[in-house]
């Protein structure tokens, strides 16, 4: 049996590959309530095939609305770049970007799951530690009657996020750095004409060394701020919000309130290690990026999938545990040779606008699919 920890969407979905695999596993989450929103919101066009080969696609997609442009703007000179991910159409089944909330692909997954078996995702239960045993694992947790439980399981997949206690019992940490500063995420229902008809689905402002971008959801807009030495008391300020975007974009027709907000920290983060005997790390637990392109979320599930797949080959005798333990390493280093350098990339996006090179085809359908994951 294959123990998960933790029911974001990397852990559903290494999970119903195990079950459509026919491998046993079982979900412990640490809440009581698992289709809570974050803030991941894009599915990359690598991860859309899988998502549609495992039959969830279809009961979100409408959910959400595919987006094909990203666009650049150096509000400084108006210098704009566009790019078109049907350019890569020939390269990909799925050339898009789907924006929707993750909670809606936690659903569809939870769904498809407890049809099965109502047994297979334990909430309420939180862990504690693991220790190896002959045969695999042994894991201590504690449900909500403040008991503890003892779990045992042939392997271990920590997918329970950026404060993974399955990485730190493994003794493992991420390494790498913050970022100083909050990003600001703002909610709008609906945008400024004049600043809505010059965007494209996921647009890039640049302004002297600020930069916003603002991403269309099916029924929202969001607008992504990250300034630097601004008290976080001021960031939660509305006056504050609208006061930085008229002067942002020099004009004063911000005049609507946003429906909500938040701050969240974010850094670049890879873990040394993601394999220690019968554990492992994926998703969150073992990488942290910049929310740029949505690309860690998106990166987590496709690892999920890929390991749920090399498990299945495990058990049925097609390779050994060497072989197994190999293919986890991989993601390891595919992690840092894509994930941890596009994202770094995506960073400074005036670097982007500036690129002569984006003229040459070749280059910019290579970007296109660095950015979408198509090479992980």
């Amino acid at each position: 049996m294959i123990l998960i920890i933790g029911a974001g969407p990397v852990g559903l979905a290494t999970a119903l590959r195990l079950h459509q695999n026919k491998i046993p596993f079982l979900i412990v989450e640490k809440r009581e309530n698992i289709n809570i929103a974050s803030k991941a919101s894009t599915f990359l066009p690598a991860v859309l095939p899988y998502l549609d080969e495992m039959g969830v696609l279809d009961g979100i997609i409408d959910k959400g609305i595919k987006i094909s442009n990203i666009k650049y703007i150096n509000l400084d000179d108006n210098a704009e770049l566009t790019l078109n991910i049907h350019e890569i159409k020939n390269e990909c089944s799925h050339p898009y970007r789907l924006h929707l909330e993750q909670s809606y692909l936690c659903k569809e997954i939870i769904k498809k799951l407890t049809l099965s078996s109502a047994e297979c995702i334990k909430t309420g239960i939180e862990f504690l530690y693991y220790i190896n045993n002959k045969t695999g694992i042994t894991a201590r947790c504690r449900n909500d009657k403040n008991e503890i439980i003892q779990i045992n399981a042939d392997w271990i997949i920590g997918t329970d996020g950026i404060n993974s206690q399955v990485r730190k019992s493994m003794k493992l940490s991420l390494k790498g750095y913050d970022f100083p500063n909050p990003v600001l995420r703002l909610f709008f229902k609906d945008l400024p004409e004049d600043i809505k008809h010059k965007l494209a689905g996921v647009t890039y402002f640049i302004k002297t060394k600020e930069t916003l971008s603002i991403l269309q959801m099916k029924n929202e807009w969001r607008v992504i701020i990250r300034l630097e030495n601004i008290p976080k008391e001021q960031l939660c300020n509305t006056g504050f919000q609208l006061n930085y975007l008229n002067g942002f974009f020099d004009n004063n027709i911000w005049l609507s309130a946003p429906t909500q907000y938040d701050l969240y920290w974010v850094g670049q983060k890879l873990v040394q290690n993601n394999i220690i005997q019968r554990a492992m790390l994926i998703g969150d637990s073992a990488h942290s990026t910049n929310t740029r392109g949505g690309m860690n979320m998106n990166f987590g599930i496709i690892s999920g999938i890929l390991i749920a797949d090399s498990i299945t080959h495990f058990y049925h005798g097609d390779i050994t545990e060497s072989e197994l333990i190999n293919s986890q390493k991989m993601r390891l280093i595919a992690a840092r040779e894509l994930l941890l350098k596009t994202t770094e990339s995506l960073l400074t996006p005036q670097t982007i606008i500036d690129d002569k090179r984006f003229s040459n085809e070749c280059f910019r359908t290579d970007f296109i699919k660095k950015c979408s994951l198509l090479n992980s």
